[in-house]
């Protein structure tokens, strides 16, 4: 597999991960926890890097190791949320409601919290092949790590060699 059809795969299955996230929200009527919206923003970036890898090739360096930075903290991310899913660990965010319900009357508070769907970030509410959303968005992102780990080695090894004939 050549280095373009690494690039070119990394940013689509970032996108059909995305893809799949918002169709089981809108379409199934998933309501994401606060953790599985952080997990969407590890594949947003990563397209965009990508974006700007294949038009800006002169930042290829910096861009390369933004990327392998931003999948592992994808991949951190996703293994915490599995793990909540799991019950390996405690949760240490918040997964609740707003904090701007202080002031508000009995009755204001009740009618808030009918309107506001909330989603515990321990709860599985989606499965396939015996794995939450979050254990296969882990997965799918050690395979990203996977791929941006060897973007990475590919490029300095080539850019270290080519610098030494030089």
């Amino acid at each position: 597999m050549s280095r373009i059809h690494i690039t070119y795969s990394l940013a689509i299955i970032s996108l059909v991960s995305l893809l799949l996230a918002f169709y089981l929200q809108i379409e199934i009527g998933l309501v994401p926890c606060k953790l599985c919206v952080w997990q969407r923003w590890p594949h947003v970036v990563n397209i965009l890097i990508i974006a700007i890898f294949l038009t800006l090739p002169k930042k290829i360096n910096i861009l390369i190791t933004a990327g392998l930075l931003n999948v592992i903290l994808g991949t951190l991310l996703a293994g915490y949320h599995f793990g909540l899913e799991e019950r390996y660990w405690g949760n240490v965010f918040s997964c609740s409601s707003p904090k701007d319900m202080e002031d508000l009357s009995p009755k204001q508070l009740l009618s808030r919290l009918k309107s506001t769907p909330i989603s515990s970030c321990e709860s599985v509410q989606w499965s396939a092949f015996g794995l939450s959303l979050a254990g296969l968005n882990f997965i799918i992102s050690c395979i990203l790590s996977l791929m941006w780990a060897i973007k990475f080695y590919l490029h300095f090894l080539i850019y270290d060699s080519n610098s030494e004939s030089q």
